[in-house]
C-alpha cells in the first residue's frame, strides 16, 4: 500500500486553502510556500504523532488484502520522524525504515526520534540533504550513534551537492543523482525487495511528474515467521 501526494497544482483545485499558492519550481516560491507550512508542521508533536501512527498500522494490518507480516516505513522531509516513530513504536511490526532528506531526526529535545531508536528491531537507511539546515553534520553524527549504540544495521549518509527536498520532482529542489540513489540505498541495507519501498514508476523533470511521494508512504512486506524474532529475512 502506498500513501501519495498529488502534484501541487492538483492538490491546489481540491484544497485551495492548503496547497500552496506559489510556484514551487522555483526557490522563491518554496521558500514562501515553507513559511507557511511550518507553523503547520511544528504543531505535529510526538503526542498526535504516535496515536496517528497506531491508527493506520492497525488499519493497514486489517485489510483484506495485505498479508501478514512486517512491514516497512518510509518518509521524506517531515515524514521521516513519522517513518522512524512508527519503527521505535513498533518494533515487533516494522522491519525496514528509510527516511530521505528528513528533519529534525536527532535533536536536543527529549522526544527527539532518535531516542526511541533503542526500542527498534529495523533495519534503517537514511539519506540527508547537504547543508541541510533542519539535519546538519551534528544532527547526523548523533543519530549515527543513537543507532550504533542501538547495535541497529544503518546506513546514514549525506547526499553531497542534494539540497533538500531532493526527491521532490515538481519543484526546484530536484536533484535526480541523489534521488537516483535514494532508490538504490535501501536494497543495500534492508535486502533486495526493500527497493521497493521507494521506487515509483517513473520520476520525470519537474512539471511533468503526475503523482509524487511528500510526507510519508508504507508497503507491506511479508517474510518467514521464523524471522520475527528480528525482523529482516522478508520479501514482497
Amino acid at each position: 500500500m502506498w500513501c501519495w501526494h498529488r502534484t501541487f497544482s492538483t492538490v491546489k483545485e481540491r484544497l485551495p486553502s492548503l496547497a500552496p499558492a506559489v510556484d514551487m519550481t522555483t526557490q522563491e516560491g518554496r521558500e514562501a510556500a515553507g513559511k507557511a507550512a511550518f507553523p503547520r508542521v511544528g504543531r505535529l508533536t510526538s503526542d498526535k504523532a504516535v496515536p496517528d501512527i497506531e491508527a493506520w498500522v492497525s488499519a493497514l494490518a486489517a485489510l483484506d488484502d495485505v498479508a501478514p507480516g512486517p512491514i516497512g516505513t518510509t518518509g521524506y522531509c517531515m515524514g521521516a520522524r513519522l517513518a522512524v516513530r512508527t519503527a521505535t513504536s513498533h518494533p515487533e511490526d516494522v522491519a525496514a525504515c528509510g527516511g530521505f532528506h528528513g528533519g529534525g531526526l536527532a535533536t536536543d529535545e527529549p522526544d527527539s526520534p532518535h531516542v526511541g531508536l533503542g526500542n527498534a528491531r529495523a533495519r534503517f537507511v537514511f539519506g540527508h540533504a547537504d547543508k541541510d539546515r533542519s539535519m546538519d553534520p551534528d544532527a547526523v553524527a548523533r543519530l549515527g550513534g543513537a543507532l550504533k549504540d542501538a547495535g541497529l544495521e544503518a546506513s546514514n549518509e549525506i547526499y553531497e551537492g542534494a539540497p533538500h527536498g531532493y526527491t521532490m520532482a515538481d519543484t526546484s529542489a530536484f536533484h535526480p543523482e541523489a534521488t537516483e540513489r535514494h532508490f538504490q540505498e535501501p536494497a543495500g541495507v534492508a535486502g533486495r525487495d526493500a527497493e521497493g519501498l521507494t521506487r515509483p514508476a517513473a520520476v520525470e523533470p519537474a512539471g511533468k511528474l503526475p503523482l509524487r511521494r511528500n510526507v510519508s508512504a508504507i508497503r507491506t512486506v511479508s517474510g518467514d515467521p521464523g524471522t520475527r524474532d528480528r525482523p529482516g529475512g522478508f520479501s514482497t
